[in-house]
């Protein structure tokens, strides 16, 4: 494969990829999703016979896994902020006052 049939091949592949990342999350994205960590996750591989990334393109490659690993990061902490939310719900159920109880979610 010629070094410009790569690099628009590897030009394609990275706007896929790019193109996959999710959004930042929100909590009530999370909410209901089930336990942290508990889907799956297929991890990506470059297609068979792209060849090895072109060194013009690794600055873009490595701005793109900069990006997942932000968005991770991200989702992580929006799963504690649900968790401790569930926490608090869990906490005020069990306490089983006929009372109204207001929580305080901000802090």
């Amino acid at each position: 494969m010629s070094a410009e049939k790569a690099e628009s091949a590897w030009v394609g592949i990275l706007n896929e990829l790019e193109a996959s990342v999710p959004p930042m999350p929100r909590a009530t994205e999370l909410m209901g999703a089930g336990e942290p960590g508990s889907a799956p996750q297929p991890g990506w591989r470059p297609p068979v016979g792209a060849g090895p990334l072109p060194p013009v393109l690794a600055e873009r490659a490595q701005g793109i896994l900069s990006l997942i690993e932000e968005r991770a990061q991200q989702t992580r902490a929006v799963q504690r902020e649900v968790e401790r939310h569930r926490a608090a719900l869990r906490g005020s159920a069990a306490r089983g006052t006929a009372t109204p109880l207001y929580l305080d979610s901000s802090g």
